[in-house]
């Protein structure tokens, strides 16, 4: 049994004599972190687990599909038909992949720019925690439909198996992984240095959502390049219109699905994300449109003079990257193709980056 000694308390600080302030606030801290450690380490992954979802996966894509294997371009119905519609193509045999495509109008661009505005409001507010859980959703689906997204991107473009699982899905995994574990830190409100003379003031930078932005990008990754400004768009509280490039559209209508199938398992709207497939001259409608409010371009150098020459008329900042700078020339010498090696990597390169 405790003596009267121990159980006696201090009247003055009404606390047992026998135990110290300090060890009551060292068991305090103690159960914080521990509380702090179950809600970031048990709690939260549930929360942001990844939810099961599938998508109507192409037919082509199926291994019985019956391919138009003589590449013969479909019969139009009158010849300006012709010049305005999109016929998607496999460029390494010419095999159809479907029906024409009917590019969007102006019409349609205000359709798709007024849908993504509507959607955006609610996702504005959504916490960090539901923006992770749709791109650990959508990170999971990749993962594992991988060879779908790599299938649909050799029939687009016409590059080999090993191009697109290099250059399509690990660079996507790898851009998914990092926003889900660093883009919060990244975008949390953050201190800002102040002078002397303004040491009486305090300088703080917070991340708002732009609203609505576009992607105008190129055609040599589809999926990469579809998909890579919709992670960022998507993470930052944004809503975002696509538009591929004309020649590799057929499978953004896929990657669409597969992007909006995540947003709709995690209850949120998959209006968020909208796809504008046009030819170039309607693209300029897009670029001077006053429902955007940022345009990530991936291109060439002429077609960004075009794109930021537009936005500017509607002052929209643009972000571009560019390609076709780095021309290599082999001679037919001794001292070349002692280099054969070192040319062979240049070209290898050049050709996972042609158009670039």
């Amino acid at each position: 049994m405790a003596s009267q000694e121990q159980l006696s308390f201090d009247k003055a600080s009404a606390w047992p004599s026998g135990l110290s302030m300090w060890t009551v606030f060292l068991c305090t801290c103690l159960l914080a972190a521990g509380a702090f450690l179950v809600v970031r380490y048990v709690h939260a992954p549930k929360i942001e687990h990844a939810v099961p979802y599938s998508v109507e996966v192409p037919p082509q894509l199926a291994g019985d599909y019956q391919w138009d294997v003589k590449g013969k371009r479909p019969k139009a119905d009158s010849p300006e038909v012709i010049g305005s519609r999109i016929y998607p193509r496999c460029p390494a045999d010419g095999r159809s992949l479907g029906p024409p495509i009917e590019p969007a109008d102006p019409s349609d661009i205000d359709a798709a720019i007024t849908a993504a505005a509507s959607a955006q409001l609610r996702w504005a507010e959504t916490t960090f925690a539901e923006r992770r859980r749709v791109l650990q959703t959508l990170l999971r689906y990749i993962l594992d439909h991988q060879e779908e997204i790599v299938a649909a991107c050799c029939l687009d473009s016409g590059k080999t198996k090993i191009d697109a699982c290099f250059g399509e899905i690990l660079v996507t995994v790898e851009k998914l992984q990092w926003t889900i574990k660093h883009g919060q830190r990244a975008l949390v409100p953050s201190r800002r240095p102040t002078n002397l003379l303004m040491s009486y003031k305090s300088n703080t930078v917070i991340y708002e959502p732009l609203g609505v932005v576009a992607a105008c990008v190129s055609w040599n990754y589809p999926f990469h390049n579809f998909i890579s400004p919709v992670i960022s768009a998507l993470f930052s509280g944004n809503a975002i219109v696509v538009k591929p490039s004309e020649q590799t559209c057929w499978s953004t209508s896929y990657f669409l699905k597969l992007i909006r199938g995540a947003l709709h398992a995690c209850n949120h709207s998959p209006m968020l994300v909208q796809n504008i497939i046009c030819l170039p001259q309607s693209a300029d409608y897009l670029t001077r449109h006053p429902g955007v409010s940022h345009i990530t371009f991936i291109g060439s150098k002429d077609v960004a003079h075009k794109v930021c020459a537009s936005a500017a008329k509607v002052l929209t900042p643009v972000t571009v990257e560019l390609g076709g700078k780095d021309p290599v020339i082999v001679h037919d010498d001794s001292k070349t193709v002692a280099a054969l090696q070192d040319v062979a990597s240049i070209l290898m390169r050049g050709v996972f980056q042609s158009g670039q």
